[in-house]
């Protein structure tokens, strides 16, 4: 089984990225600089980010101090915006006074976030401090600090200044100790000069990840952000920030309720400068990180490769995927003969890396090309984590499954979804020594008439992916499948999930759900926004949604929208088609013949 945690081992051929932002972070002739690293949920970011600063710690003359910043760790739990300015006036405090250098300024700077701590209960609505948006009364004020610490601001932003100055100075009157005299905008500006002063007397670059932002609720994802920028963004500063962009943009659209797409990407545009997405993974970077995992944790521990095996063929793996542009992937051969000049492998171990370059070449293809799962380095380890313990409950019941019989069928279940592999289950059920004849015809003939397929498989996609699926090893026609129907069953199957989907299109998933009508502009607006490869995943997970309703005597929940999203991609549509036709009605529903009438996508 593997962990869910990230690593800074690179097999899936980030390194151009990771050398990219290291390469901005390293010039001083940016700073203060933020950089955003976006990507869809378990794409790697966070790895991405541990890549980062394992090469800034190499770095000559130590000249980065280096904060690690999780958001979601304070969710529920504290003021993230202040644990932010905590973490980093401590990191500070701690360089200063290790390296005897401008440590009083840094205990300053520490008492300053606690009294930014005070002034954040006085907020308005219960608001905290940190975040302009919400401040209340100090919005404007502390906007046009932030312009004029940036050098953008004019007469009207002093007036704010001030005028939000007189208004914090009456409401708190009494509150605060004699000596602390100064303005909420005036503490901002004072923790950025002494924050900048600091840097400069230890010279040198204070460098801020700020992780799982995505995970945390809207309104303190934006007050983070803004903490940034108001607090924090100094000479000699420079943040890295790792999300799902299309969340983010969410966040700021329902914190704002800005429906314009041009008001929330000239937020963001403020906010990051240097956007980096983390790059789509292919082919070559699913079978490396196959080959990796699988040779990491065999299933029989006693046949394990030695650490530094294991480590030579990873090392092959990476290099290998840094010249993919002009060499092929590394075939077994290949890295025989690499493990070959050190010692040589025992039978056994010799095996487990065959069973996993076997393994991987199989399912590499079909993971990295799946609209459900597209390469995700997530999905791909979660499949196997699937794979393993149902392969450990075979084993205890003296079940003949091979974990490659077992990958190839979970394969099946994560790339085609719930309705498709409850149709293969029923296949199986009903065959004699289950053994459907269905995947008979499909490995003897990949040109099988789809008609004879069941009709959970008969969408374009889905005759794609079981043709090219049915080819893989091992042939399944004259094996009882038995076995695995009541593993697929008895264990938790792999659910079909929107995990795939950007903010974008699960907000899509959503609205299309609650749709009373195809032709709303509700609908037309999130159809618009969803991304385009992500239309079939969104017709699936409705298909799906619509497969488990019994009662069709009026229109189910979902129905309306799934028709929106045929309508607007004729391509997807198959799959809706499919499943009307699925239902075996005596006859139609008149509500559901009027929705069908006169579609394009719709033949009786």
């Amino acid at each position: 089984m593997w962990s869910d945690n990230e690593t800074t081992i690179d097999l899936l051929n980030y390194g151009e990225s990771v050398e990219l932002v290291t390469d901005l972070l390293a010039r001083g002739d940016l700073r203060p600089i933020s950089v955003g690293l976006f990507g869809g949920w378990g794409a790697g970011k966070s790895s991405l980010s541990k890549m980062v600063v394992r090469d800034l710690a190499k770095a000559d003359g130590d000249p980065y101090i280096v904060v690690e910043f999780d958001a979601w760790l304070y969710q529920d739990f504290d003021d993230a915006r202040a644990a932010l300015l905590e973490k980093i006036s401590h990191a500070l405090y701690d360089v200063a006074k290790a390296s005897e250098t401008g440590a009083e300024k840094a205990f300053s700077l520490l008492k300053r976030v606690n009294k930014l701590r005070v002034l954040g209960l006085l907020a308005e609505g219960g608001a905290a401090f940190l975040g302009a948006p919400t401040f209340g009364i100090l919005s404007r004020g502390v906007e046009g600090l932030g312009d004029i610490g940036t050098g953008e601001g004019d007469d009207e932003d002093v007036e704010a200044v001030h005028k939000a100055s007189e208004e914090v100075r009456k409401k708190t009157k009494g509150l605060l100790d004699p000596e602390q005299k100064r303005s909420p905008p005036q503490e901002i500006e004072q923790f950025r000069r002494e924050l900048e002063e600091l840097l400069r007397e230890l010279d040198r670059t204070l460098v801020v990840f700020i992780d799982n932002l995505d995970r945390c609720l809207p309104r303190n994802t934006i007050l983070t952000l803004e903490a940034v920028r108001l607090f924090l963004f100094v000479p000699g500063t420079a943040f890295v920030v790792a999300a799902d962009e299309d969340m983010v943009r969410l966040a700021v659209a329902e914190h704002y309720k800005a429906n314009a797409d041009r008001l929330v990407t000239d937020y963001l545009d403020k906010l990051v400068q240097f956007p980096i997405r983390v790059p789509r993974v292919g082919v070559a970077e699913v079978r490396a990180y196959l080959i990796a995992l699988l040779i990491s944790q065999p299933f029989d521990a006693s046949r394990a490769l030695s650490p530094k095996h294991r480590g030579i063929v990873v090392d092959a793996l990476v290099e290998n995927l840094r010249n993919t542009w002009k060499d092929g992937p590394l075939g077994l051969k290949s890295l025989e003969e690499v493990l070959n000049h050190g010692e040589r492998l025992a039978t056994d171990q010799g095996q487990v890396l065959v069973e996993a370059v076997q393994i991987a070449e199989r399912l590499a293809p079909l993971l990295a090309t799946s609209a459900r799962v597209g390469g995700n380095p997530r999905i791909v380890k979660r499949m196997l984590n699937t794979v393993r313990m149902r392969l450990s409950v075979a084993q205890r019941r003296q079940m003949p499954l091979s974990e490659a019989l077992l990958a190839k069928m979970a394969l099946f279940e994560r790339c085609m979804g719930e309705a498709a592999t409850n149709a293969l289950l029923t296949e199986i059920g009903n065959a004699k020594d289950g053994k459907p004849e269905v995947l008979a015809k499909l490995e003897a003939d990949r040109a099988a008439n789809p008609e004879e397929l069941p009709k959970e498989w008969q969408g374009p996609s889905e005759i794609e992916f079981v043709r090219g699926w049915a080819e893989l090893e091992p042939k399944l026609a004259d094996v009882d499948l038995r076995p695995v129907a009541y593993l697929t069953r008895e264990l938790k199957p792999l659910r079909v999930s929107t995990e795939g989907l950007s903010a974008a299109g699960e907000m899509a998933l959503q609205t299309l759900l609650k749709a009373r009508t195809s032709t709303s502009p509700t609908v037309k607006k999130v159809l618009d926004d969803a991304l385009p490869d992500e239309r079939p995943l969104l017709m699936r997970a409705l298909v799906e949604h619509l497969g488990k309703v019994s009662d069709w005597s009026t229109a189910p929940a979902g129905f309306y929208g799934t028709v929106a999203l045929a309508d607007y991609d004729e391509d997807a549509a198959g799959d809706l088609a499919t499943l009307i036709r699925s239902r075996n009605f005596v006859k139609r529903p008149n509500w559901l013949k009027a929705s069908l009438k006169d579609k394009s996508w719709w033949a009786d």
